[in-house]
C-alpha cells in the first residue's frame, strides 16, 4: 500500500516540476531580435482541414521582412488547391508559390514526398516545415528566427496549443494536448535537456538538415519529425523549445478522432523510443489513484483529492499555453476519462504495427522504418 502512495506522489512532484518547466519555456527567449534571414516556409497539404483557409491566411499575415511561402500538394484535384490560389490573389504582395504534382514516387512518406519537392523550389539556408492545421500569429518568424542567431542550433520548436473546441472530443484532444504533452515536452527540454521535435512547427538550418542527410534519408520512415529532432542532438546540434506557441485549430473533432489520433502516434512512439511510453504510462496519475482507492477505500478521499490536484495542474498548465483562455469548466470533470483513454490507447498501440495517415496504410518497424 505505502508504495503505491509513494508512486502517487513522485507521479505529483513529476507534474508539478513539468508545470515548473512549462513556465521557464513559457518566459523563453532566444537570439537577438537583430538576427532575421530569409526563410522559405513549407506547407505540405492534403484536403480541407478544419479552418483551413483561416490556418493558411496566418501565414501570409506574418509581419517579417525577407519570407517566401512554397504550398505543395499531391494531387490536382485536391480541393484545398482553390483556397490557397485565392489567398495568392488576396495577398499579391506576399512571395508565394503553389507546386501541384511532380513528386519522386520512390520517397515513400507522403509528407516528405511533398516537402523533398517544395525544397527543389527554394533556395534558403532556413526553412519552416508547418501543418496545414495550425495558425500562428503575426509576429511568429520574428520570435522564431532569432534562435538561429547562435550556430550551433538546428531547429527551433514549438509548444502546441489546441484552439477551437466545441466537441467533447475536441475537448479531450485540447485538455491532453495542452496539458499532459505540454507538461511533458516541457519537462524533457528542462530537466533531461532532449527537446521532442513536432513537425506541425519546425524551423531548421538547412546546412544542418544536410548534415543527417537531408530529409531524403527520412523517406522510408514515420514519425520523421520525432526522428529528425533525434538524428540532429545525436549529431551535436542544439534543439530549441522556443516559448512562442503555435495554434491547433480543432473545433469539432469526435472521441474516436482524438482516439485514433493518438493511438496512430503512440504506435509510431513505441518504435522509436519504447522508454518514453513506460514512462508515460507510469505517470497517468487516475491509474495509480484508482488502485490507492481499491486497496483502502476507507482513506478514498485522500486519492480523491489528490486527484484534484492533478486536475488543476493540468488546468493550470492550459491556461499558461493559451495565454489567459481557459478550457471549458466541465474539462476538469473529464480528467479521470482522459487519464484512462489515454492509458487504453497506450497499452493497446503497443501491438499495432499498422498506421492510416491521410488515406495511406502504412506497416511500420522498428524505427517507423515504413
Amino acid at each position: 500500500m505505502s508504495v503505491v502512495i509513494i508512486i502517487c506522489l513522485v507521479v505529483l512532484g513529476i507534474h508539478l516540476s513539468g508545470l515548473l518547466a512549462v513556465i521557464v519555456v513559457h518566459r523563453r527567449r532566444v537570439g537577438s531580435a537583430d538576427f532575421a534571414p530569409h526563410v522559405a516556409v513549407l506547407k505540405p497539404l492534403k484536403g480541407l482541414d478544419e479552418g483551413i483557409r483561416e490556418n493558411l491566411e496566418s501565414f501570409f499575415e506574418l509581419h517579417y521582412n525577407d519570407y517566401e511561402l512554397a504550398f505543395g500538394v499531391a494531387d490536382e484535384d485536391d480541393p484545398v488547391i482553390p483556397v490557397v490560389q485565392s489567398l495568392m490573389e488576396v495577398h499579391p504582395g506576399v512571395r508565394a508559390r503553389l507546386v501541384v504534382g511532380g513528386q519522386d514516387e520512390s520517397v515513400i512518406n507522403p509528407k516528405v514526398r511533398t516537402l523533398v519537392r517544395l525544397l527543389a523550389t527554394i533556395r534558403s539556408e532556413f526553412i519552416v516545415i508547418s501543418d496545414s492545421n495550425v495558425r500562428v500569429r503575426p509576429d511568429y518568424l520574428s520570435r522564431t528566427m532569432p534562435a538561429f542567431d547562435d550556430a550551433k542550433v538546428a531547429v527551433v520548436t514549438n509548444i502546441i496549443v489546441g484552439v477551437g473546441e466545441e466537441s467533447l472530443g475536441a475537448t479531450l484532444e485540447h485538455q491532453h494536448l495542452n496539458g499532459y504533452i505540454a507538461l511533458a515536452q516541457s519537462w524533457t527540454s528542462a530537466v533531461i535537456r532532449f527537446t521532442s521535435v513536432i513537425g506541425k512547427s519546425m524551423a531548421m538550418r538547412m546546412s544542418a538538415l544536410r548534415d543527417v542527410g537531408g530529409l531524403e534519408s527520412l523517406g522510408g520512415y514515420l514519425a520523421e519529425d520525432y526522428l529528425l529532432g533525434f538524428r540532429l542532438a545525436r549529431k551535436g546540434w542544439r534543439v530549441v523549445l522556443t516559448g512562442d506557441k503555435v495554434e491547433n485549430f480543432n473545433s469539432r473533432t469526435r472521441v474516436y478522432g482524438f482516439l485514433d489520433r493518438h493511438y496512430r502516434w503512440l504506435a509510431m512512439r513505441w518504435r522509436i523510443n519504447p522508454a518514453s511510453c513506460l514512462l508515460e504510462l507510469v505517470t497517468i496519475p487516475t491509474i495509480w489513484l484508482a488502485i490507492w482507492a481499491a486497496l483502502d477505500p476507507g482513506a478514498a478521499l485522500a486519492p480523491l483529492g489528490l486527484l484534484a490536484v492533478f486536475a488543476l495542474v493540468e488546468q493550470v498548465t492550459s491556461f499558461i499555453v493559451r495565454e489567459g483562455r481557459p478550457l471549458p469548466a466541465y474539462s476538469v470533470l473529464l480528467k479521470p476519462l482522459k487519464d484512462v483513454l489515454h492509458a487504453l490507447v497506450l497499452v493497446t498501440s503497443l501491438f499495432n504495427d499498422k498506421i492510416n495517415w491521410r488515406g495511406h496504410v502504412f506497416r511500420v518497424g522498428w524505427g517507423t522504418r515504413i
